[in-house]
């Protein structure tokens, strides 16, 4: 036991005559394992944001789009342009099958955005100026959206199907939207203009905050799908539809009837020409967007445990300088009686105890970086203790690992060799 004793007091010493040196290689394994901490807390609260997005919108949408899409928060991107998807393809899937109970098509351009305000005097419109002009999103829809994907207006009223079918240039605008173009002011009746095109604004629908991706759903602007696809992008088609069926109907049979009616209507009877538009249910994303978020939070994680091992070739390094700067003084104390396995004790011991350190700061750091991370965002998740534990475990079997070497190096100086180093 007091061999023990001596070999800890030692090791301590000795890390304690070089504590900016140590205190680096010890900064080096926090941030190292910090990093892994808030990086599985980050993907964590992704992938839940992900899956409630998708969940909030319910399990009982198709989603039709044009050509092979990929998915990215619940909405399809088209990887080409294909033409063929039209508007009135959603009206003949809701009358050709009792399943479907709503269909909308769907169209959207990121496009810049003018704000106009009206003087209440004069009526005459200000010219814009640089702080009501952006670029925002713009969809066009028809009036079934709104209940379809749970927008409720505010203030105002959304638009109509008289608005629909007479391709008013009207507009219901999302909260931050309205924030970002007229401030506080009160924006309905206000005017916006698209693309040089004055747009009446009629409505605000409530906050429905960020998507899974970070995209802010209320920095949008909803319009009738005929102004959209006529006044403004000037072609016949869209990018995808949005069919609303009954819960216990959402089976692949269901998929094939919708499948038959397209290649119908797109002509598509000879068997071996592909279809020329994608279908995929809500539980079909859900599974795809859990499988890419586990990918997600497996790669960042991996990442940030890059650093840690790049934190032990930094304790590796401080140790090894500590042995070329101790020689002598491993020397004489071999001549004085200590054996190669106490030399070898004491330097896997500091190579332990600044693991220990590293790794116990470390953890503390990742979790007070998950507390922070919760409160100033919207992400939710759950303090990822046992990641904090388990990194710091790894950490200090990093910091034996990389002292081994520095350990075996101190314990076979041979004593005369040592001595003369001085």
């Amino acid at each position: 036991m007091d061999r023990i004793f001596r070999i800890s007091l030692e090791a301590l010493k000795a890390l304690g005559r070089h504590r900016l040196r140590n205190g680096l290689a010890v900064l080096g394994m926090v941030i190292g394992v910090g990093a892994v901490v808030i990086m599985v807390a980050i993907g964590r609260g992704v992938q839940n944001r992900v899956i409630k997005d998708i969940e909030r919108l319910g399990t009982d949408l198709l989603i039709v789009s044009a050509g092979d899409a990929r998915f990215r928060g619940g909405r399809p991107r088209p990887a080409r342009k294909v033409r063929t998807l039209k508007p009135d393809d959603a009206r003949a899937l809701q009358q050709s099958l009792t399943a479907v109970l709503k269909a909308l098509p769907l169209e959207s351009r990121t496009i810049q955005v003018k704000a106009l305000q009206t003087r209440p005097a004069s009526g005459q419109m200000d010219s814009p100026s640089d702080e009501n002009v952006t670029n925002t999103v713009i969809y066009g829809t028809t009036p079934d959206f709104f209940d379809v994907l749970g927008y409720e207006i505010d203030r105002g009223r959304a638009f109509s199907l008289d608005d629909l079918k007479r391709q008013r240039r009207v507009a219901v605008l999302g909260p931050a939207l309205s924030t970002n173009l007229f401030g506080h002011d009160f924006p309905v009746g206000q005017t916006v203009l698209v693309q040089k095109l004055p747009f009446k604004i009629i409505g605000i629908y409530k906050g429905k905050g960020l998507d899974g991706f970070g995209e802010d759903q209320d920095d949008q602007i909803l319009i009738p799908i005929t102004t959209m696809i006529r006044r403004i992008l000037h072609q016949d088609y869209v990018t995808s539809l949005i069919l609303q069926v009954a819960s216990d109907n959402l089976d692949a049979e269901l998929q094939e009837e919708v499948r038959a009616v397209l290649r119908d209507r797109h002509r598509l009877r000879d068997a071996s020409q592909p279809d020329d538009f994608t279908i995929k249910t809500q539980e079909e994303l859900l599974a795809s967007k859990k499988k890419t978020s586990r990918t997600f939070a497996v790669l960042i994680t991996s990442v940030a445990a890059i650093s840690m091992v790049v934190a032990g070739v930094g304790i590796l390094a401080v140790m090894l300088i500590s042995i070329q700067e101790r020689t002598a003084e491993i020397g004489l104390r071999r001549a004085l009686g200590a054996t190669g396995l106490d030399l070898l004790g004491q330097f896997l011991l500091e190579a332990l105890v600044l693991g220990t350190l590293g790794g116990g700061g470390g953890a503390l750091l990742g979790i007070a970086g998950a507390l922070t991370l919760q409160a100033a965002t919207s992400l939710e998740f759950g303090l990822p203790w046992s990641v904090a534990l388990v990194g710091a475990v790894v950490a200090m079997v990093i910091s034996l690992i990389f002292g081994v070497i520095p350990a075996r190096r101190a314990a076979n100086l041979d004593p005369v060799v040592a001595l003369a180093a001085e």
